[in-house]
Formats: C-alpha cells, sequence, structure tokens
C-alpha cells in the first residue's frame, strides 16, 4: 500500500528474551496460584469453567509481565504487532479461518452428540479459554520475535524459526487424540499461517481469531470430557 511504512523493533533483541523470560517466570507463577484463586472463587480446574479462568488468570499474568518489561526497555506497542495494520484484511483471514476450523470441531463425533443444549451451555467458557490464550500465545511466541528476527535472517526464516519454538514448547501436552507427533506437525503448520498472516497485516488480531479457532479442536473435547459443568 502507498505510503505504508513498516516500523521496525527500536530496541535489539535483549529486550525481547527479556519479556519472553519475564513472560515465562509469570506462566509458572500463574500456574502456582492459579488453585488458590479458582478456590477463592469457588471454582476447580475439574469443570469447564474452572479451566477457562485458569486459562484467563494465567494469560493476563503472562500478558501483563510482557508489557511491563517491553515498556521499560523503551518498546511501544507497536513494536509487538499490537497495532492496527491491515486490520480488515488480518479479521477477515482470521475469521474466516476460525470459521473453518470451528466446522471442523463440530464435525467431530463426540461433539456432534454432544447436543446443542450442552454445547450452548459451553460456549462462553470455550470462548474466554480460545481468545485469551490465543492473544497471550501470540504475543509471546511470535509478537516479541517476528519483527526483530526478520531483519537479521529473513521473512520466511522468521516466521519458521518462531513456529518452531511454539511447536516445541508443546511437546509435553497429554491431550493429542491422534498421537503427539502428528498433533506437532499439524500444529507447526498451523504456526508456519499464524506467522504468515502477522506479518501480512502487520498486527496480530488476525492471528489470535485463527489460533483461537484452532484452539477449539481441542479444547472442547476436552471440555466434554469433563461431562456437567
Amino acid at each position: 500500500m502507498v505510503g505504508r511504512t513498516r516500523r521496525s523493533p527500536s530496541t535489539p533483541l535483549s529486550a525481547s528474551f527479556l519479556c519472553l523470560l519475564h513472560g515465562r517466570s509469570w506462566l509458572s507463577l500463574g500456574f502456582f496460584l492459579a488453585d488458590p484463586w479458582l478456590k477463592l472463587l469457588g471454582l476447580t480446574t475439574q469443570t469447564p469453567k474452572g479451566v477457562a479462568v485458569a486459562r484467563f488468570l494465567q494469560a493476563s499474568l503472562i500478558v501483563i509481565g510482557i508489557l511491563a518489561v517491553a515498556k521499560l526497555c523503551g518498546e511501544d506497542l507497536a513494536s509487538l504487532y499490537i497495532r492496527r495494520g491491515r486490520l480488515r484484511l488480518g479479521v477477515s483471514v482470521g475469521l474466516i479461518a476460525a470459521a473453518a476450523c470451528l466446522v471442523l470441531t463440530l464435525l467431530q463425533p463426540a461433539v456432534r452428540a454432544l447436543g446443542t443444549a450442552r454445547l450452548m451451555s459451553l460456549a462462553p467458557w470455550i470462548v474466554f479459554f480460545s481468545i485469551s490464550g490465543a492473544f497471550m500465545e501470540e504475543l509471546l511466541f511470535r509478537g516479541l520475535f517476528l519483527g526483530r528476527y526478520e531483519p537479521l535472517i529473513g521473512k520466511w526464516p522468521a516466521i519458521l524459526s518462531t513456529a518452531l519454538a511454539f511447536t516445541l514448547a508443546h511437546m509435553q501436552v497429554t491431550y493429542a487424540p491422534n498421537g503427539l507427533w502428528k498433533f506437532l506437525l499439524v500444529l507447526f503448520g498451523f504456526s508456519i499461517a499464524w506467522g504468515w498472516l502477522m506479518q501480512k497485516t502487520e498486527s496480530l488480531w488476525g492471528s489470535v481469531l485463527f489460533h483461537a479457532g484452532a484452539d477449539l479442536l481441542i479444547i472442547l473435547p476436552v471440555f466434554i470430557s469433563f461431562g456437567a459443568a
């Protein structure tokens, strides 16, 4: 687009690593504090509502930590891809991709057997979980690094390296229904798409929506396994 300039981060990679380390610290703290907070609210991680609230609390701590450290390092929100960018394109692609993921989720046998009433009762907690987690992970794994890697190693190496880091961070998951390696392969493909979309639209909003939709493929069957909330 004529007249559009891409803003480059004004600080070196060290600021990103500080934010990443801080985010990891807050992640550990979030897991430690989740149970007491949930007990205070009368919730447990054995219900969809409890899992969704725990995810929101953990994601909030990480995001707040990253933004605080970024501010101390002289960063602004635009350098983390928290900006308007090509908003219409990002939101359009993100919503279309999320809708496609939703259709694939609803075609799963366990979901089809659930019933409309039960599905609607889970919907608020599914959205709450998916959006909060997607925003946190897109900020932590891509918003921090894509704009800093690209001038050093190029566009596609930056996308692939952040996608690999994100995929390896999910090596210990226990919710892969079709096997861990198949899950990681699919996740790597999704991660490449999210990185490409973030760079293409110069913001993280489209990637967040796409990511939240992809999370439906996993979290809805997990929520179903809890039984009645």
